[in-house]
Parts: C-alpha cells; sequence; structure tokens
C-alpha cells in the first residue's frame, strides 16, 4: 500500500510539472519494431543524446492503437533514487544503459505497443513508440501412444499436431532413426505426413519397418518436434544356416542357424524327428544365434539336421543343414581343388619365367645388332668383292675336278669356321669391355687392293682389331679394311670426338721411318709391309655375320664348295 501511495503522489506531482513543460528536442532513438520469442528475453532497445539534467523517464504500454490507454510498467526518478517495474512486467523489466528497457521470460501477453517518455530540466521532453511482437514456437504431439504396438501386415496411422505456433509453421515431414523419409525413396510404404496432411501413413507393416518416428515442424523463431516408438510384431524368420558340412571322421563340427522375430524367438535342433540339445542363444545385431555342436562325428553323424524357429505368430520357420563324414583316405574337393589351383599356378609361373628369359635374349641379340650395325653395312660391300676375286682364282686353280667342278681347297686356306666364330665373339666382346679405340694416320697410304684401307695424314680412324697384327682391320666413313700399324698412332676417344665436332685439327708429329743402315743420303723409303692374311681375315668376318644372322652370303674358303658356272671376272691390278 506504502509503495502504491508513493508512486500515486509521483505521478500526481509529475502531472503538475507536465502542465507547465514544452514539448523539445530531447534526441530521443527508439526501434520501431522489435520482434521476442516467447519464454526468452527482450530488449526495447532507446537512447537520447541531450546533455541536460534527467527528471524522469517512463515506459507505458498503450491499451490499443497511439492514443489509447496508458498502463506505467516502468519508471525511473533519479532526485527520488526510484527505479521500479510494475503493472504486467513487475519483477520482469528493468533499465538498461540510457533508456533501455529489458524484459526477461517474454509472455504472450506482453505483445502490443509501449511508449517511453524522456523529461529533462528546462523543463522540456520527448516520447516514442515502440511495437513489441511475440513469436510463439510450435507444439508438437504425435501419437497414438508411446510405444506403439502393431501387427505385420496391417496399415499404421501415426498422428501428428502442431499447436501454437506464431505464426504458422512453414514445412512438417517425418523421420525415421534420425533419416528423413523423403531420403528412403519409399513413396509407396509412406503417405501424408507434410504440412498438408501431417499424419503418417505406414502400409502393410513388417518387421523392418519397426524404429523410431519424429514429427519435424519448421518454424521462423526454431523448430517443434516428438518422437514415438513403433514396435512391430511379426513371425519368427530363419535368416542364415551353416552350408552343407563335410568333414572326417574324429573331429568336432558347429552348426550354426540365425533367426529373428518379435517377439524373440524359441530356437530347436532335430535330426530324424528328434530334439538336439543345443547351446543358450546369443543376440548379434539385432539377430538371435543358436549353434549345434557335434564333437567326435561318426560315420552315423552324416544326415540332416533341421533348425527351426516360432514365436507364436505365424507358421513355425525351418532350415536345414547337410552334413557329410568322410572316410580319412577321401580327398576332400576343397583339398583337389587347391592342389589344382597350386599346379596351374607353377605351371603359369614357369611359362612367365621362360617368357621373360626368351625375351631378354631377343632384345640382347637386337641390341648387338643395332651396336654393330655400321660393321655388317661396310663389311658386306667387301665381301662381295672378295667373293668374286675367290670365284676368279677358283676358275683357274688346278684343283678343279672334271667330273664335278667342285674344287678342293688348298689345306693351307681352309677356316675352322667355329674359330672365326670365336675370334669375332671375341671382337664384339672386346669393344663392349674396352671401348672403341682411334688411331691417327701419321703418314698417307694408298690402298694397293679393295681390301685395303687409304690413309690420309691427320684422319681419325676406328680400330676393329689391333693386338697381335702388324696389319690392323679399321673402319671410317663406311669403308672397312686393314691398314699397316706402322702408319698410325693410336690416339684417345676425347681426341677422336673433338676432331670429329670440327675443332681443330693436330698435326702429326713430323717423323718418317728408319731408313736401313747403309742407305744414309740416299732417299727416304717406307719399310717393306707385312705379309696380309685376308683370305682368313675375310672368312672371319663372313663366319660371324652368318652367325649373327645379319647378311646371307656365298660361302668362302670352304672345302668342298660348289662354284656356279660364270666366265671368269678379269683379275685386279692392286694400286
Amino acid at each position: 500500500m506504502k509503495r502504491e501511495a508513493a508512486l500515486f503522489i509521483f505521478l500526481i506531482r509529475g502531472i503538475t510539472i507536465i502542465s507547465s513543460v514544452t514539448a523539445g528536442d530531447v534526441g530521443l532513438s527508439v526501434e520501431t519494431s522489435v520482434d521476442a520469442v516467447r519464454g526468452d528475453p527482450v530488449t526495447l532497445r532507446a537512447s537520447y543524446t541531450n546533455q541536460k539534467q534527467l527528471l524522469t523517464l517512463t515506459w507505458h504500454k498503450v491499451d490499443g492503437g497511439v492514443g489509447g490507454a496508458r498502463a506505467v510498467v516502468f519508471a525511473y526518478i533519479p532526485s527520488a533514487g526510484r527505479r521500479d517495474a510494475s503493472g504486467p512486467l513487475e519483477n520482469r523489466a528493468d533499465l538498461v544503459g540510457k533508456a533501455s528497457l529489458r524484459i526477461r521470460n517474454v509472455r504472450l501477453g506482453d505483445e502490443g505497443l509501449y511508449v517511453i517518455t524522456v523529461m529533462l530540466d528546462g523543463p522540456v521532453q520527448q516520447e516514442k513508440y515502440v511495437y513489441l511482437n511475440v513469436l510463439v514456437p510450435p507444439t508438437v504431439a504425435v501419437g497414438p501412444e508411446n510405444p506403439y504396438i502393431v501387427e505385420w501386415s496391417t496399415n499404421v496411422t501415426l498422428n501428428c499436431i502442431v499447436a501454437n505456433s506464431k505464426p504458422e509453421i512453414t514445412s512438417l515431414y517425418w523421420m525415421k532413426n534420425g533419416v528423413p523419409l523423403t531420403a528412403l525413396k519409399l513413396s509407396s510404404k509412406y503417405g501424408g505426413g507434410d504440412l498438408h496432411f501431417p499424419s503418417l501413413i505406414i502400409r502393410n507393416v513388417s518387421g523392418e519397418d519397426s524404429g523410431t518416428y519424429t514429427c519435424m515442424a519448421d518454424h521462423v523463431t526454431r523448430s517443434g518436434n516428438d518422437s514415438l516408438s513403433l514396435e512391430v510384431l511379426y513371425p519368427a524368420k530363419i535368416v542364415q544356416v551353416s552350408d552343407t558340412v563335410r568333414t572326417q571322421e574324429g573331429g568336432n563340427v558347429q552348426l550354426q542357424c540365425l533367426a529373428n522375430g518379435n517377439p524373440r524367438p524359441r530356437i530347436t535342433w532335430s535330426r530324424g524327428g528328434s530334439v538336439i540339445p543345443s547351446e543358450t542363444p546369443t543376440l548379434l545385431d539385432g539377430l538371435l544365434v543358436s549353434r549345434l555342436l557335434v564333437r567326435s562325428v561318426r560315420k552315423n553323424n552324416t544326415g540332416d539336421y533341421i533348425c527351426s524357429a516360432s514365436n507364436g505368430l505365424g507358421s513355425r520357420a525351418s532350415r536345414t543343414i547337410r552334413l557329410i563324414v568322410e572316410d580319412p583316405t577321401v580327398t576332400s574337393p576343397a583339398v583337389i581343388a587347391i592342389i589344382a589351383g597350386a599346379t596351374l599356378g607353377g605351371v603359369i609361373l614357369i611359362a612367365a619365367l621362360l617368357c621373360t628369359l626368351f625375351a631378354f635374349k631377343r632384345r640382347k641379340r637386337d641390341q648387338d645388332q643395332r651396336d654393330f650395325s655400321f660393321y655388317y653395312k661396310a663389311g658386306r660391300q667387301h665381301f662381295e668383292y672378295v667373293a668374286k676375286e675367290e670365284m676368279r682364282k677358283a676358275e683357274e686353280s688346278p684343283f678343279k675336278t672334271k667330273a664335278s667342278g667342285e674344287f678342293a681347297c688348298k689345306p693351307d686356306s681352309c677356316v675352322d669356321p667355329t674359330s672365326a666364330y670365336e675370334s669375332f665373339k671375341a671382337v664384339k666382346k672386346n669393344r663392349k669391355e674396352a671401348g672403341s679405340r682411334y688411331a691417327r694416320a701419321l703418314y698417307d697410304y694408298q690402298a694397293r687392293g679393295e681390301d685395303e684401307l687409304t690413309l690420309q695424314t691427320g684422319d681419325v680412324y676406328e680400330v676393329i682389331t689391333w693386338e697381335g697384327e702388324r696389319w690392323w682391320l679399321g673402319y671410317q666413313n663406311g669403308s672397312i679394311g686393314i691398314f699397316p700399324s706402322e702408319y698410325v698412332e693410336l690416339i684417345s676417344e676425347n681426341d677422336a670426338r673433338a676432331q670429329a665436332s670440327g675443332e681443330e685439327k693436330p698435326q702429326p708429329p713430323k717423323k718418317v721411318p728408319d731408313v736401313p743402315q747403309g742407305m744414309a743420303g740416299a732417299q727416304k723409303v717406307l719399310p717393306p709391309l707385312p705379309p696380309k692374311k685376308i683370305p682368313q681375315r675375310i672368312s672371319q668376318l663372313q663366319q660371324y655375320l652368318q652367325a649373327e644372322e645379319v647378311v646371307s652370303l656365298p660361302e668362302l674358303n670352304t672345302c668342298h664348295r660348289t662354284l656356279s658356272k660364270k666366265p671368269p671376272l678379269p683379275p685386279v691390278t692392286p694400286q
């Protein structure tokens, strides 16, 4: 009573003051409209900029529109030290900042028009209006009951009721075990369950339809939802059993049977109409697992074992497992399959190794042919000349027989093909291991036959064979032939490449062969050239090329060869 009396006196004084107050610019600013959620706090923001002393600050709730009856909900009088909430906001409102009104636990009845009045020393005052809009989240309820127990093969309706939402909800949908039903893509299974028809229809329910169903209602504030558990009663069903089991006498065998149903089924094992005791079933991922252990099996354990499950709904479910006990000597199909697979794998592995080895040798031979191809090309032209020369000499040979036209070569001119092939195998190996060797001509040398190579002072030649010979076999610019070793000097591969690249051609030393005693003052001549063994050398090249299958040449220097009857070639005069 005292508080109400004091407030009444304050209002009387305020009215007296207002009668003498003039309207002025306080610099008051507010938000014209504020949204609040029922049950949450809200702040009606207001402030002013005038720095004069504050006399009174009041918040009123207006009944109806502007100009309606006003009820004081908060008053602040600095001079009296009073700041009180009254009316519908009593104990729920307070002043924050300079002029803002904070309301706790907003109620639907708090919605409406509010006006703030600020009076400063002068006296001068200003007032402005704020509308509070209260939003209400939806209230959702599902049914018929929770849990909802139904039988299989029936149609079920789950109800969803949405109430008290302000404004109306924006959408409605159902979820099963946290997953929207629209994501399951089972349009023929479900019906309704949307904004136009909130109740959900589930057609021809089965055990798979059991679960938690939630009705979701979306709102501008926050979503509302409610859930129930649907439990479907359905007959027992055997999901899986062991495959046919083959075993040998003396071992232990375990047969397995998995079943489900609601209520939980009872699982039994039987054989020939007699029930067999089994282990207590266990639950695994929603399935009931029953195991039958047959110890120390014998031949008479062979037969059909039946797993049965029932729960009082529908008919009993049964599945049969075949057990076959074999003699120890009988090899099971699995063992036979393993042996056959291992054998086939071994054959495939051996074939793969052989193919790999063949491919490796083939690549090696091709590489060798590429490495020595320039010898084959140059040598083929040289061998054709030698062949013609040999045939000409053979026509003139006194060893020709009159009866057969065959020739018997002299024993010292025959060449062992095996030694020839091995000689050039060594040439190839020597070239690969030691690399190419090069020689620079010290003197000019004019070839005296087509088997020889002309030398020009300063030119570089690749040496094919050199060890133990006074005549060396060399190659340059597609020509192959022999030359005297005293006319050249060996140089390094780098020097040979430098000269080939066009760098300055080094000058050979001013060297001439020694003059024999007694010839001083006379004209210097070159020493006599060493004897050549051209037929043997050419034969070796021929045998090597034939062994490498690079070119096919007529056989030369083989004993008992047959020559075609062609006129003899004219003799070649060495230069």
